[in-house]
């Protein structure tokens, strides 16, 4: 269901870094069970959005997002709270994340999570 992003072997190689790529059509049978998880937050924004669809897509990559930070974190998707960080963007304040970064992007049925723990690329001469 999940499909793996090809990426060159190099990146591959990157200790703590994960990167999911899926489209959401397939996950659509998990809407509801999604649902269940989201904070009242994030059901707001969903109840923001119109048409129905845009709804269900916001469902699906929120709820995407909660499952593979569960996984990644060992806990329940629906005790993941969120906190606003830098720039406007969701950062995870429970549980205690243990340098967890992530972030996503979406285009239509498309969904994209990186992961990673204090991933950092510094040049030395």
């Amino acid at each position: 269901m999940l499909t793996p992003l090809s990426i060159p072997a190099a990146l591959t190689t990157v200790p703590g870094l994960e990167i999911c790529l899926t489209n959401l059509a397939p996950l659509l049978p998990m809407a509801a069970t999604f649902a269940a998880w989201l904070d009242s937050d994030e059901r707001a924004q969903v109840a923001r959005l119109r048409p129905p669809e845009d709804q269900t897509r916001m469902i699906l990559r929120h709820g995407l997002r909660r499952l593979l930070l569960a996984r990644r974190l060992s806990c329940q998707p629906d005790h993941l709270r969120f906190a606003c960080g830098p720039w406007q963007k969701p950062v995870v304040r429970e549980p205690a994340r243990g340098g967890l970064h992530f972030n996503t992007a979406n285009s239509g049925d498309w969904f994209l999570m990186a992961m990673a723990n204090n991933v950092e690329l510094e040049h030395i001469n």
